[in-house]
């Protein structure tokens, strides 16, 4: 057996000179990446199927961008500090640059209340989507059809942003105290 083993060995060593032409080109390498994380920006390739999966995937899209909006509020609130406690106070209510230091006081932290502002319309057009797309998936005709994963996961991902969004509100009384004082 190892006879017939080493026989077959040197077969592939022998030289086989053939005067045909190749007519086979060189092979190119082909190198194929698989991008599946393209936020549905490929939905209107599928016009042709069916429109219900084009409009899920179009909502898809539009909550994967407020997810992604939800969670720069929250690393705006994470990374709140306090600006509140620098500005001078009035003493009195005689003081007679009070005005003043009022109308500073509101200069100063304008910027930072209307972080706030923007954080209070974007949670409030948040939640209105959100309760939105929970009405559509309660609608008796709705629970007779297929729901996607993907869809139900960036629900899901919508509740937990609201409960860290809460959360950082609630913890950070810096941002209490900055909006009181601006109202002052």
């Amino acid at each position: 057996m190892s006879d017939a083993l080493s026989n077959v060995e040197v077969l592939y060593e022998l030289p086989l000179i053939d005067s045909q032409p190749s007519v086979e080109g060189a092979n190119n390498a082909i190198v194929y990446e698989a991008n599946l994380d393209t936020n549905f920006e490929d939905k209107t390739a599928y016009i042709t199927g069916i429109s219900k999966y084009i409009e899920e995937a179009v909502l898809h899209a539009n909550l994967s961008l407020l997810l992604e909006q939800g969670y720069q509020h929250a690393m705006t609130l994470y990374t709140w500090r306090c600006c509140s406690r620098a500005i001078p106070t009035v003493k009195s209510p005689e003081q007679p640059n009070r005005i003043e230091i009022y109308e500073k006081t509101v200069e100063a932290l304008q910027p930072e209340v209307a972080k706030l502002m923007a954080i209070m319309h974007f949670s409030m057009n948040a939640v209105d989507t959100f309760c939105n797309q929970v009405r559509r998936l309660c609608h008796h005709e709705k629970r007779k059809e297929f729901v996607s994963e993907a869809y139900l996961l960036t629900l899901g991902e919508f509740i937990n942003m609201f409960a860290v969004l809460d959360e950082l509100k609630n913890m950070k009384s810096s941002v209490k105290n900055d909006y009181s004082a601006y109202r002052r």
